[in-house]
């Protein structure tokens, strides 16, 4: 009896084992992965307007900010950390700048993805940089935010000293245009941008015919459409906000005023297309970022999938820059072995990596190394974004 009572006891543990082992092997053939295991938690914070009629712009800088972090989490995280995502919502409001960075900051950041805006981006980096946090902006392209020795500031989008030139280059030289008229938002991103733009068409031998300077959050633009078409111009150039934007290339078309459109980075957005209806088609606008959602590599087609899956919606102009700014925040952690604020600053200046949006690597300001490759320019044919300019 007692042999029979030990026998039996045996066959329990193999079988046990047995259904162990099976478990084991279902989940691996499965393509099931452990969940796992995190020593501690790292928080990066992602500020932008996540309210307000640009927020849209911003909760896509926040998604792609997330996916890379879910991403990297699946994996293990940075070092055993879990990565936790911390968001503040800035409203675009260069007067929320520095309370959002004070916030970030009193919750134990370690690095910053943002701003969007670069008249939130400009005060907020003083904060940052007085704490010892990186901040990496996605889109803030004014020249200011890395022009004032602050080490901390780094950004993976072109500075409007390069994004303006390329444009005048493409309306001078490309579509042969001899008479510009200028319209540029009364914000830190029109001014600069608008500037820069100026500037370099009248060195080309274009000044502009006319420079006329809108309030931001405005709703009506024919005064000043009415005062450019008195100028028969040919061609037309916008620095300002996605929103307005829209109301003054519909206006245009409602004017009758037939010159050629070319905006900056902000109007690279679903919304341009879908709000302008008619009146966008033909019109050109700029991109820090390629078209991803519209590539045909496999990679990106992943990527977009991966996105959708999370977000139930497709990407839109400001997520690749999201997703790129945390995963060069995540390569600096694994490259300083540190979740250090202090060696994640050192061991951004010295990167060198791919990237979904092509190779990252800074200049001595924080600036990318190679901004013209990061430039892309788009037209709008058939209710679609298509590539222009040979990009």
């Amino acid at each position: 009896m007692m042999f029979i009572r030990v026998q039996s006891r045996s066959i329990s543990i193999l079988l046990a084992l047995l259904l162990i082992a099976t478990t084991l092997l279902a989940a691996c053939d499965s393509g099931a992965k452990p969940t796992p295991t995190f020593t501690g938690t790292v928080k990066i914070g992602v500020a932008a307007p996540y309210t307000g009629d640009t927020a849209d712009g911003g909760i896509q800088i926040w998604q792609g900010a997330q996916l890379a972090a879910d991403e990297v989490n699946a994996n293990g995280g940075i070092l055993g950390n879990k990565i936790e995502i911390v968001t503040a919502d800035d409203g675009a409001s260069p007067a929320k700048a520095e309370p959002v960075a004070n916030k970030l900051v009193s919750e134990g950041v370690v690095a910053v993805v943002g701003h969007k805006d670069s008249g939130v981006s400009i005060p907020a980096s003083v904060i940052y940089h007085n704490a010892g946090i990186v901040q990496i902006s996605p889109t803030s392209s004014n020249p200011l935010l890395t022009s004032r020795d602050l080490d901390t500031v780094f950004r993976v989008c072109p500075r409007d000293t390069t994004q303006g030139p390329y444009l005048a280059e493409f309306m001078v030289k490309k579509l042969n245009l001899k008479k510009i008229a200028v319209i540029q938002a009364n914000t830190a991103y029109g001014q600069g941008l608008g500037k820069e733009f100026t500037d370099s068409a009248t060195s080309q031998g274009v000044a502009p015919i006319s420079v006329k300077e809108i309030q931001r959050g405005a709703k009506d633009f024919a005064a000043t459409l009415l005062e450019i078409k008195e100028q028969s111009p040919d061609g037309i150039f916008y620095a300002g906000s996605l929103p307005e934007g829209i109301v003054i290339l519909s206006q245009m078309k409602e004017l009758g005023i037939k010159a050629a459109f070319v905006g900056g980075d902000t109007l690279f957005q679903p919304e341009f297309i879908t709000q302008t209806g008619s009146a966008g088609e033909g019109a050109y606008v700029s991109s820090f970022f390629p078209n991803i959602a519209q590539s045909n590599q496999g990679s990106d087609r992943d990527w977009v999938a991966a996105y959708r899956a999370a977000f139930k919606r497709n990407p839109g102009g400001n997520s690749s820059g999201g997703y790129v700014a945390a995963m060069t925040i995540f390569e600096a952690m694994r490259s300083a072995n540190s979740t250090d604020p202090t060696r994640i600053k050192e061991a951004m200046k010295n990167l060198n990596t791919d990237s979904l949006i092509g190779k990252i690597a800074f200049d001595q300001n924080g600036d990318l190394q190679d901004q013209r490759a990061h430039l892309h320019l788009f037209q709008v044919k058939d209710g679609q974004f298509v590539a222009a300019n040979g990009r």
